[in-house]
């Protein structure tokens, strides 16, 4: 059985390999065309208003979480298993939320209920955000209405939820698996599965955003190079916003005072939106692309048959 699934891992990354050195040419031209349309003027609007928002509902979703967890684990347990997954998503989040994580989990019970009210209301303007940016990017004059969005909402919430819970407690096992699969000659990816682990589940956020949230049918194929890209580039920025927070941020405390924690949080979605947002109009410009050379050799088709 091992052997079964290290073959399939192997035959899976050798098929892969091959695809990416065929697009080196379409990727040249795809990518500044997507860069360009990313920098317009509404994009750092979205971006900044997913930062507001993304900052509101921390804390709730941080406090829900814990209330959830701490049903089945200790509290403390399940805080910093929570936060460690949130680091995937904020990097340095323990680092600069401090004392406060010992004051949520304190105040997790008398405010549990309020939490979810407030996670509710953000949960449901981030994903009006995001649906609004994504039909944006691709054109698309209707959408879903006002019911539909705050459904979908309060789905996403519990699903975030769960995948803390579930990730928090799953990751070494995954981990392990994965590291008795590679062969031989891959062995020495050991130490690096951890990073491997992160970026799989970034590309399967962003895959799993890009298709679900515009009003529009997409297929996994139509999605997938926004979501590696930006995967990649988010894993990227991740280590070098950890820098940053390491030299700088005990510098910056000397002109902004206690508000650093917060100008670098916003900061940091600010820039996870462009490049979320980057994403998507690769997987446009790429969408477009396949549908223009599927038109010429229907074309060419046409003229042979006549």
């Amino acid at each position: 059985m091992l052997g079964y699934w290290q073959h399939e891992l192997r035959h899976f990354g050798e098929r892969y390999w091959y695809w990416l050195r065929r697009q080196p040419g379409q990727w040249l031209r795809l990518l500044p065309q997507a860069i360009k349309e990313t920098f317009n003027e509404n994009t750092s609007l979205y971006a900044a208003s997913l930062g507001y928002y993304t900052f509101i509902s921390l804390f709730p979703l941080l406090l829900l979480s814990v209330a959830l967890g701490s049903l089945w684990f200790d509290p403390l347990w399940a805080e910093g298993k929570i936060t460690s997954q949130l680091d995937l998503v904020a990097p340095g989040l323990s680092e600069m939320l401090g004392q406060n994580l010992e004051s949520i989990v304190n105040a997790r019970g008398p405010i549990s209920g309020l939490a979810l009210i407030l996670l509710m209301w953000a949960a449901s303007n981030i994903f009006n955000v995001l649906v609004h940016s994504m039909d944006n990017v691709w054109g698309l004059e209707k959408g879903r209405n006002g019911w539909q969005r705050r459904g979908i909402a309060l789905l996403m919430v519990m699903i975030f939820s769960a995948l803390l819970l579930v990730g928090s407690t799953i990751e070494g096992f995954v981990v392990t698996i994965v590291n008795s699969l590679l062969p031989e000659e891959l062995q020495e990816l050991r130490p690096y599965t951890n990073q491997l682990w992160a970026a799989s589940v970034s590309i399967l956020l962003f895959a799993v955003l890009y298709r679900v949230l515009p009003h529009k049918k997409l297929t996994w194929r139509d999605v997938l190079p926004g979501a590696v890209v930006a995967a990649l580039v988010w894993e990227l920025l991740k280590r070098a916003f950890l820098t940053f927070i390491d030299v700088y941020l005990s510098r910056t405390n000397l002109v902004y005072g206690s508000v650093t924690t917060i100008i670098a949080f916003l900061t940091w979605t600010w820039a996870s939106g462009i490049i979320f947002l980057f994403g998507a109009h690769l997987n446009v410009v790429y969408y477009k692309s396949r549908q223009k050379m599927r038109g010429e050799i229907g074309d060419r088709r046409l003229e042979i048959g006549d």
